[in-house]
């Protein structure tokens, strides 16, 4: 009797836990160490519950008590936890998904593991009938689904987290580049030297888009010295054509290596670009006398050791 008066005193302290107030969360930043813990908590609750379906009429009365209360104490655990969350206003969109899920199976399994409770404290010498069994089995099923979907919530989250570190070693990696971008201006035709792989953050964009807005007509970027186009790069330059275009000026690029050249013809942009080889130098000279006409028909018949044009193709 007094195992019985015992046990029906922790099944009031269930009920109380589960409908309380939630406390404040200490801060958005415990909310992936919160879910682990739920989910830890979650499987020892299945684990508890498990032997309780499959063992009941191989366990002592005491026995049977000391796994309700473990399945209880996991479950209130899990029911402040999730409720801490749930006042936690900096979760993610995933954190919040995760939770929202979570506290639907535990309410389920909250109510199996309560009817397991006033079965036990109303039918103990009958503990080996389905309807016993089938509220044990129920805390099992609810428990079990709750620690595997935050296990996928939680790969989820560490992979997120590496996309996130390796977007930051890149970002750290164009900071530390020495991107150069050297421009020399005649009127309304400038020459850019660009410098370092063109990628991400090179300034490009920025660039092409200041010179078209402060009069450039004709652009000329020289790839002398760029290794490599990326297709972020790539996403700079056209931008920057753009601006440029839309401000009614051309933009022509000059030596472009073979490599960069394939890029344009596998994303079919090689016709977009008038492409020449030939020295900074001799283009200076030429944009200065005919600042109009580079690119043109007549400039290439009249200076054929000068410029060689070769188009993307």
């Amino acid at each position: 009797m007094k195992a019985r008066a015992r046990f029906t005193v922790a099944s009031m302290l269930f009920v109380a836990i589960t409908i309380s107030t939630a406390e404040a969360s200490t801060g958005s930043d415990q909310a992936r160490e919160t879910l682990r813990e739920i989910q830890r908590s979650a499987s020892k609750a299945a684990d508890a519950a498990d032997s309780l379906r499959q063992f009941a009429d191989r366990f002592s009365v005491e026995s049977q008590y000391d796994k309700l209360m473990a399945v209880r104490d996991d479950i209130n655990r899990m029911g402040k936890d999730i409720s801490n969350l749930q006042a936690e206003s900096g979760l993610t969109p995933w954190e919040k998904q995760a939770v929202d899920r979570v506290d639907a199976l535990l309410t389920d399994a909250a109510k199996d593991a309560q009817d397991a409770i006033n079965f036990f404290n109303e039918n103990r010498v009958d503990l080996w009938e389905g309807q016993y069994r089938g509220y044990v089995d129920g805390v099992y099923q609810g428990s079990e689904h709750i620690a595997a979907t935050l296990k996928e919530y939680l790969k989820y989250a560490k992979a997120h987290d590496q996309e996130e570190q390796l977007q930051e070693s890149l970002r750290s990696q164009v900071n530390n580049m020495n991107y150069v971008l050297k421009t020399e201006r005649d009127g309304d035709v400038a020459i850019t030297e660009v410098q370092a792989t063109l990628t991400l953050g090179c300034g490009l964009k920025e660039s092409m888009k200041e010179l078209a807005q402060t009069g450039v007509k004709c652009l000329i970027l020289d790839f002398s010295n760029v290794a490599e186009i990326d297709s972020a790069g790539l996403g700079e330059l056209i931008a920057g054509h753009v601006s440029v275009a839309q401000a009614g000026g051309s933009t022509i690029l000059l030596n472009v290596s073979r490599r960069s050249k394939e890029l344009f013809r596998l994303t079919r942009l090689n016709g977009l670009f008038p492409t020449y080889n030939g020295a900074a130098s001799i283009v200076r000279g030429v944009i200065a006398n005919r600042p109009h006409e580079v690119g043109s028909k007549t400039e290439r018949d009249a200076e054929p050791r000068m410029l060689s044009e070769v188009y993307l193709g």
